[in-house]
């Protein structure tokens, strides 16, 4: 508790301061890297089932992790999903080209995108939170959404490789570089800094640009 409530300080802070066809979809494995993990089709969990190692999640389900846990959600493109703890996703099908290639709507919690290109160069990741829609064609970043705060930063992107849709606007973050959306909507643009990489690294997201 005391974890989420410092990463929602932190990130309120900052903010005051500062088609695919449905032939191309592939399977997207969940795994899980430590604690508790698992998915749900209910958003109150009723029917949450664990993840012991990997397991291939359907179309249209919720990826969770509980406290002090982490998972990956692999894609069949080599993208990669990383999900911190107490974390819950709703995952859609993945397609090979168009936009989107896969939507994922983050209700609470914190992730990692590492996307890499279509391989005709089209389409884009799409990911949701209450007050924002990203879209990532290419690059590394973080997103987390916590009690109506959202905070999206790039550690690895070039020009264009993400697009963040907030109260009507577009911003365009690149490597180093912040989106954060306060609960009542207002934007604020920076530098990512090393607090706010630390607040993602304490809930078990990664955030070297490169992971070995």
């Amino acid at each position: 508790m005391r974890r989420v409530v410092a990463f929602v300080a932190l990130l309120a802070v900052l903010i005051v301061a500062g088609g695919g066809s449905t032939l191309d979809h592939w399977a997207k494995q969940l795994e899980r890297v430590r604690g508790t993990v698992g998915y749900q089709n209910h958003a109150d969990g009723s029917d949450f089932t664990l993840v012991a190692a990997a397991f291939d999640l359907p179309d249209n389900l919720f990826a969770v992790t509980r406290a002090q846990s982490a998972a990956v959600l692999g894609l069949p493109d080599s993208s990669l999903i990383s999900l911190g703890e107490n974390t819950t996703a709703f995952v859609g099908p993945f397609h090979d080209s168009g936009t989107p290639r896969m939507s994922l709507a983050l209700d609470d919690g914190a992730l990692r995108f590492d996307v890499r290109p279509a391989a005709d160069g089209t389409g884009s990741y799409q990911i949701v939170t209450n007050n924002s829609l990203t879209e990532v064609r290419a690059g590394t970043g973080l997103i987390a959404a916590v009690e109506g705060v959202t905070m999206v930063g790039c550690l690895s992107c070039a020009s264009g490789d993400v697009t963040v849709t907030a109260a009507n606007q577009q911003f365009a973050p690149s490597s180093g570089q912040f989106v954060g959306v306060s609960a009542d909507g207002k934007v604020t643009t920076g530098i990512l800094s090393s607090a706010v990489l630390d607040t993602f690294n304490t809930v078990g997201v990664p955030v070297k640009a490169a992971q070995n």
